[in-house]
This record gives C-alpha cells, sequence and structure tokens, in this order.
C-alpha cells in the first residue's frame, strides 16, 4: 500500500506539471528553522517571501522589471504562463525542501514563492539569472553567467556572481551575522538603510568604489580623488570599522558601489 500511495502521489505531480497549474508543496517537519535549496541547470530563478507556510513554484518568463513589481503568490487554481514538461523536481525531507529545475529554453524563469523566513540556498548554470525579494533568513546565492539580484533581504548574505552583476538592497541588519559579497568581471552595487551600523573590508582590482556610506580608509592602501572626495581607485583596499553588521566585498573588473536609502522609501514600495 505505501509504495502505490508513492507511485499514485508522483503520477498526480507531474499530471500538474504537465497541464502548467501551480505546483505546491509542504515541509514535513514542525521545525520553524526551514531551508529551500534550489538548483537551475538551464533558465534563470526569481524567489519572493511571503507570510505562508507551504512553497508554490511556476514557470514564466523573467520579470521585465523586478524591482518595481510585486509578486503576488498565484491562486492554488492559477496557471502559469508555461507548462514545466518534466522540468522540475521537489524533494521535501523534514525541514528541507530541495527543488531543481532544468529549462527547455535558457529564457524561461522558474518563480517560487516561500514562507519569508526561511533559509535559501539557490544556485544558477549556464546564462541563468537570480532574483530574491523579501527574505528574512539566510541567503546564499551563485551564478555563474547570470545577474543577481536581491531585494528587501535582511541577511546574512553570501552572493557570489561570476561574470555579471551583483545587486543587493537590504530591508535591515542582523547585527553579529557577516555577509560576503563578490562578483568577478562585473559590477557590485549595496544598498543598505540610512543609518545603518555597519563596517566593511574591500578588496578590488580594476575598478572604482563609490559610497556615501562613512568608510574608514586604512593608511597607505587607498588615495582619495581630487574630483570627488568620495570616490578612490586604489588596485587593493581594506577598510574594516568592525561595527554593528559587518561586510566583506571582493571585486574584479568590475565597480562597486555602496549607498543608503531611507526607511520610509522601502515602505513606499
Amino acid at each position: 500500500m505505501k509504495h502505490s500511495f508513492i507511485i499514485c502521489a508522483s503520477f498526480l505531480l507531474w499530471l500538474d506539471l504537465a497541464q502548467g497549474e501551480l505546483v505546491t508543496s509542504k515541509f514535513q517537519g514542525s521545525d520553524p528553522q526551514r531551508s529551500v535549496s534550489i538548483r537551475a541547470t538551464n533558465g534563470s530563478v526569481v524567489v519572493i517571501g511571503d507570510d505562508r507556510s507551504n512553497v508554490s513554484a511556476v514557470k514564466r518568463r523573467w520579470p521585465k522589471n523586478f524591482r518595481e513589481m510585486s509578486f503576488d503568490r498565484p491562486v492554488s487554481s492559477g496557471r502559469g504562463d508555461l507548462s514545466f514538461n518534466n522540468e522540475l523536481r521537489m524533494k521535501s525531507s523534514g525541514n528541507r525542501l530541495t527543488i531543481s529545475f532544468n529549462a527547455q529554453r535558457r529564457s524561461e524563469t522558474l518563480y517560487v514563492w516561500v514562507p519569508m523566513g526561511v533559509d535559501l540556498k539557490v544556485s544558477t548554470a549556464g546564462d541563468g539569472s537570480i532574483a530574491v525579494r523579501n527574505a528574512r533568513g539566510e541567503v546564499d546565492v551563485e551564478s555563474s553567467q547570470g545577474e543577481i539580484l536581491l531585494d528587501k533581504i535582511w541577511g546574512p548574505v553570501v552572493a557570489h556572481a561570476l561574470n555579471r552583476d551583483l545587486w543587493v538592497k537590504f530591508a535591515a541588519l542582523v547585527a553579529g551575522r557577516p555577509n560576503y559579497l563578490s562578483s568577478l568581471n562585473g559590477d557590485l552595487s549595496l544598498v543598505l538603510p540610512e543609518g545603518a551600523d555597519a563596517s566593511f573590508d574591500l578588496e578590488f582590482f580594476n575598478g572604482e568604489v563609490e559610497t556615501t556610506v562613512p568608510i574608514t580608509l586604512i593608511p597607505g592602501k587607498g588615495k582619495w580623488t581630487s574630483e570627488n572626495p568620495k570616490l578612490f581607485e586604489p588596485s587593493r583596499l581594506a577598510a574594516s570599522n568592525r561595527g554593528g553588521t559587518h561586510f566583506s566585498i571582493k571585486n574584479h573588473n568590475g565597480n562597486i558601489t555602496i549607498s543608503d536609502y531611507k526607511l520610509e522609501e522601502l515602505n513606499e514600495q
């Protein structure tokens, strides 16, 4: 009987995928510390956190303007723009959910809605990009040829973009939890709440750093330009105040921008 139930459940899951329905999975464990791991071997991934307790996935196109979209979770009976055709695998084990996605075309994107407090691990191969919004747990993302966009993040964050840009906007910082950001052959942008208690270690080559956030330069490691007192171009820079939340930032062949915003601007989005 047990084996028959598994076969039946699997058949129903793949039936949903073939019809293009929204696919939903629940965590099997009761521990509130939950994690979702997503691996895309082709195509891109968008992850959105909300206040529901389950995980939903649907396939669509990459968003035209990620920073201005609301990304409300579709209703359970809603359809995606594209059918999966057996490109998706979802496996739940206790408080861990693993998702594998292999799109038929690299222009296709997997949208995944998760509880906002889960820990996230997302990686893409090929040209796939990654976008995450409204995440309050740990975020670990890596992309080889696609851009990475992280919006309304609490952290901590580990993010690496190999050949494209990396953009991260924090809604708040977790004190005592370090963040690691790196990009190779792409620009790196970090946006923090105004007045955030943060310290930085920066290391870069073949690029510039521009910041509106106060950073203390270690003597002999950098120089100020005369055109802009907040722009400096050393080949290697280490800066650390060791305050509140620490950021380790590395960049090669790209620019680093560190800026801040007023919290009321975040609430208006």
